[in-house]
């Protein structure tokens, strides 16, 4: 770090040194001698811009005669009509009272203030070409995740009412060859959710389930599961009968044989 700042100081120190200044005066003369070369004069200032160095004619109005040597005002303008160059004016009064102004062209690139009865003005040179080169950084192209539910095939809420089977491949409840899960409800205390049509589940408690866990599970059975194993909270992992990775949690168990489970359930794709 130290040397890079080191080096834009030396940078800056080294334009201001080397910088062109040129001072420029405003001019010392009367309308009846000469003005220096390059200058022009005019009773108002838009009337001197529009009167260009080396133009014929008288260089003021005869009313103006003689204007005194001590100069009132500077201008440093850039004006319509001068080709966007920059023009520095200096005010004088005529012998009869007249504001006069005396224009000049400002030198090629130079940067002018005015300054007392002239201008100083600045030409910046070329500054040093600071420009840090660093290596490419490497493109990492990050691994793609697919996020968790890139997998999922479908999922939903299911009311399973007593001897009704649930599809959770389509999340509808009913008795046919899609059926998975089956609530066998035949008294009060004997009550069961049992697999059909080439189902099987697995109890996972309240653990979390995925479709990895129920993956990793071997334990797959055809047996039913007890509705008093199901309390709210519980969840149970299901390979479909269409053989897909499916799995349920309670969020209401029935407390008597004519009442409904209340399911949350998600089905992965194979």
């Amino acid at each position: 770090m130290y040397p890079l700042v080191l080096l834009l100081l030396t940078s800056l120190f080294a334009t201001a040194a080397n910088a062109d200044v040129v001072r420029v005066d405003c001019p010392r003369t009367g309308a009846v001698s000469p003005l220096p070369s390059g200058w022009w004069l005019k009773p108002r200032l838009s009337e001197a811009i529009a009167v260009p160095p080396g133009s014929s004619g008288p260089l003021w109005s005869k009313e103006a005669g003689n204007f005194a040597a001590t100069t009132l005002s500077t201008r440093v303008a850039t004006y319509d009509g001068s080709y966007g160059k920059t023009i520095l004016s200096c005010a004088f009064y005529s012998a009869l009272g007249a504001k006069i102004w005396v224009s000049t062209y400002a030198p090629e690139g130079a940067n002018c203030l005015e300054d007392g009865a002239g201008f100083r003005c600045v030409t910046p040179v070329d500054s040093l070409d600071l420009t840090v080169t660093r290596a490419p950084t490497p493109l990492v192209v990050p691994k793609y995740i697919p996020p968790a539910n890139s997998f999922l095939y479908k999922s939903g809420t299911i009311r399973l009412q007593p001897n009704m089977g649930m599809d959770l491949e389509n999340g509808t409840v009913g008795e046919n060859r899609a059926t998975d899960v089956r609530f066998n409800a035949q008294t009060t205390n004997r009550r069961f959710l049992e697999p059909v049509n080439g189902a099987k589940l697995v109890l996972v408690g309240t653990n979390e389930v995925s479709p990895e866990i129920c993956r990793a599970f071997n334990t797959y059975t055809t047996g039913r599961i007890s509705v008093t194993q199901l309390p709210a909270g519980t969840s149970v992992c299901v390979i479909t009968s269409d053989r897909r990775y499916s799995a349920f949690t309670v969020s209401s168990a029935p407390a008597t044989s004519w009442e409904a489970f209340r399911i949350n359930f998600k089905t992965w794709r194979n």
